[in-house]
C-alpha cells in the first residue's frame, strides 16, 4: 500500500519542548524540515521498514543500554541496541534492536516509547553531542485524513523475546559538523556519544 504523506519534523533546543509542526517550516536552530518531494524523506513507512528489515542482521551494536517498558503500570526489563545513526543532507537514519533483558517472551505493547493512543517509537530521539538540539522523527498525515499523524518510525512490538526486533526511525538532517549524538529512549539510560557515519 502507497502512503500519499505530507511530512513534518520537530527539532528543539535543549531546554525547550519538543514538537512536531503540520508544515514543513523552519525550526529553532536553524533546521528545516527536508522537502519531501525530492529527499529521501518521501519514502512511505512501509518502504522505509522493507529497507531496515533487509538491512537486519550481523549489525554490531555501537551502544548498548538497558531500561524498562511499560505497560499498563507493569515494566518489563529490556536491552536497546543502537546499530547506525547515518546522516545526509537531507535526513538522519537511526537503525536499532529491541529485545528482553531477560530473555522470556513478554508483553510490550504499550505507550511508553511513544503517547497515547499511539503505538509507535515517535518519543526516541537524537540529541548533539554539544546538546544544542533534540531531533524527534518525521510525522506524515494521511492524506485520507485521520485521528492523529503517523511516524516514519518503528510500531512498538507486540512482544519481546531473547532475539533483537530491528527498529528504525527517519530524523530531519544533523548540523553537519555533528559526529556523535546521543539517543534518547524514554525509560533506558542515554546512549551517549554514538558515532554518525556520513556518504
Amino acid at each position: 500500500m502507497t502512503v500519499a504523506a505530507v511530512l513534518s519534523s520537530g527539532c528543539s533546543g535543549a531546554s525547550s519542548t519538543r514538537a512536531s509542526a503540520p508544515s514543513a517550516s523552519a525550526r529553532p536552530g536553524g533546521t528545516s524540515a527536508a522537502d519531501p518531494s525530492n529527499s529521501p524523506t518521501s519514502s512511505t513507512a512501509e518502504q522505509l521498514t522493507a529497507q531496515v528489515l533487509a538491512a537486519a542482521g550481523g549489525s554490531t551494536p555501537l551502544a548498548s543500554v538497558r531500561g524498562d517498558l511499560t505497560v499498563l503500570s507493569k515494566r518489563f526489563p529490556a536491552v536497546a541496541e543502537v546499530l547506525e545513526v547515518r546522516a545526509s543532507a537531507t535526513s538522519t537514519l537511526l537503525r536499532w534492536q529491541l529485545k528482553s533483558a531477560a530473555g522470556l517472551q513478554v508483553n510490550t505493547r504499550g505507550f511508553g516509547l511513544s503517547r497515547p493512543p499511539l503505538f509507535d517509537t515517535r518519543a526516541v530521539s537524537l540529541r548533539d553531542a554539544a546538546g544544542k538540539h533534540v531531533l524527534s522523527p518525521f510525522t506524515w498525515a494521511p492524506q485520507a485524513g485521520g485521528d492523529d499523524t503517523g511516524c516514519v518510525c518503528s510500531g512498538v512490538p507486540g512482544a519481546l523475546g531473547d532475539e533483537a526486533e530491528p527498529m528504525y526511525a527517519l530524523y530531519p538532517p544533523l548540523d553537519p559538523a555533528a559526529t556523535t549524538v546521543d539517543v534518547l529512549l524514554p525509560g533506558f539510560a542515554v546512549a551517549k556519544a554514538v558515532a554518525v557515519t556520513r556518504p
